[in-house]
């Protein structure tokens, strides 16, 4: 997988930094001890390299950190959730 130059949280968003772009993102609600992710969005250069699942991996430690349960709006993300029973 190609490592991000860096990674970027604010209070809706996890993205990855390839250079100067951001190249690869979820979209989160954060609400009443939840961690919804709404949108997981992976640029085609970097499709099947697992981004989008690194992407699910530091969301999901986030939420562990905060005490916040995952739950999944988009699919990609109830896919994971089940995969990885959580």
């Amino acid at each position: 997988m190609n490592q991000p130059t860096s990674k970027e949280i604010t209070k809706t968003r996890l993205a990855y930094v390839y250079g100067d772009e951001i190249l690869a993102f979820l979209v989160f609600e954060r609400r009443e001890g939840q961690l919804d992710i709404k949108k997981v969005f992976v640029d085609e250069s970097l499709r099947g390299q697992g981004v989008a699942s690194s992407l699910m991996d530091d969301i999901y430690a986030y939420s562990k950190e905060n005490n916040l349960k995952l739950i999944g709006t988009c699919s990609y993300a109830k896919a994971y959730i089940e995969k990885n029973n959580i």
